[in-house]
């Protein structure tokens, strides 16, 4: 506020100056207010329901101070510009992380020195040969690529969004038909990107489809299920033989006497 004050009295701007002594005058009014406030609730009364006040008259004292800037002091970004800002630095933070992570094989940088001595440098050399006077020069592009290990997603969609100069030409603008002859070209080959794909998780993998079972595999499935079950009974027949050996042998029974029977007599 000071720093302000003094601004507008370098500007001989009388009324600004005014101004802005009134604004100190009521800012001071509403610290005030606030420690008055504040010793009710935290002194030796305690009184608690004096703390939504504080929290106002808090308020106040920044809304006074930055005048009609709606609360902020000037020079400072609203809250609603400041979130969608934060926002996008977090998206970049992250591409930036993930060419880094492609790079890292080959170069051996941090996310700042990538960002300000690599990415630029690799991007208009991607774009003059894309664009070059006798046509794409695709293979060039992708042995590149290959060297770096960037991926086709890196080349047309991340790189775009680094870049130094104002009005720059993207990979984006470039026509559809260039595009995808670009896409066939890079599809035909294996490239050393492609090991990076599955670190990252974010391939699009084909589904399988489910092949359908051949009558050799059933005839293994039920082959299986015929040794398990000869197995099963060879441990029955076990399990019965030991039986009969160990089984507890009884008393022999006493041989019935012989009894002669008597003839008749004629």
């Amino acid at each position: 506020m000071v720093s302000q004050f003094q601004e507008t009295k370098r500007n001989n701007d009388e009324e600004a100056e005014l101004e802005c002594l009134e604004r100190m005058h009521a800012a001071t009014l509403s610290m005030s207010d606030f420690a008055m406030a504040e010793n009710s609730v935290r002194g030796g009364n305690q009184n608690w329901a004096l703390l939504p006040l504080c929290s106002v008259l808090a308020v106040k004292t920044g809304h006074h101070i930055a005048g009609p800037n709606g609360g902020f002091l000037p020079g400072f970004p609203q809250f609603a510009g400041w979130l969608g800002k934060n926002s996008s630095r977090g998206r970049m933070m992250r591409l930036l992380k993930e060419l880094n992570h492609h790079m890292n094989y080959q170069v051996s940088a941090d996310t700042t020195e990538l960002r300000l001595l690599y990415l630029p440098v690799l991007r208009e050399y991607f774009m003059n040969l894309m664009l070059g006077k006798d046509g794409p020069k695709t293979d060039e592009v992708i042995q590149m690529m290959d060297e770096y290990g960037l991926d086709r997603d890196d080349l047309f969609e991340n790189l775009d969004q680094f870049t130094l100069q104002s009005n720059p030409k993207r990979f984006s603008d470039l026509e559809s038909k260039v595009k995808a002859a670009f896409t066939r070209q890079y599809n035909k080959g294996s490239h050393k990107s492609q090991a990076l794909v599955e670190e990252q998780g974010i391939t699009k993998t084909a589904k399988k489809k489910s092949k359908p079972v051949q009558s050799g595999e059933l005839d293994v499935v039920n082959d299986d299920a015929e040794v398990e079950d000869d197995e099963e009974e060879d441990d029955d027949l076990d399990a019965e033989a030991l039986s009969k050996i160990f089984k507890p042998k009884g008393r022999k029974p006493k041989p019935k006497p012989k009894t002669t029977k008597g003839k008749k007599k004629k």
